[in-house]
């Protein structure tokens, strides 16, 4: 669990830790959200979005709550 839903948040977790940092991707050009190059690392994610990291695979997030200590927890499909 994270406590943001930014998309660099969730990249910390899914990738391994030898890649390039998240920020360093995003701003690279690396990272797809719903086939849009994004810029931005605080980009919010929401249920339905697909996002896409060249070179490591595509997902699609299910669903983001908001637990009651004010974290979010995202549930996710990995398409590899």
């Amino acid at each position: 669990m994270c406590s943001v839903a930014g998309l660099d948040a969730l990249l910390c977790v899914l990738i391994f830790p030898l890649s390039p940092p998240p920020q360093d991707m995003i701003e690279g050009g690396d990272v797809l959200v719903n086939w849009k190059e994004i810029t931005s690392a605080n980009a919010q994610l929401k249920g339905g979005d697909i996002v896409t990291i060249r070179g490591k695979g595509r997902l699609e997030v299910n669903e983001v709550e908001t637990t009651s200590k004010g974290k979010f927890r995202v549930k996710m499909t990995k398409f590899v």
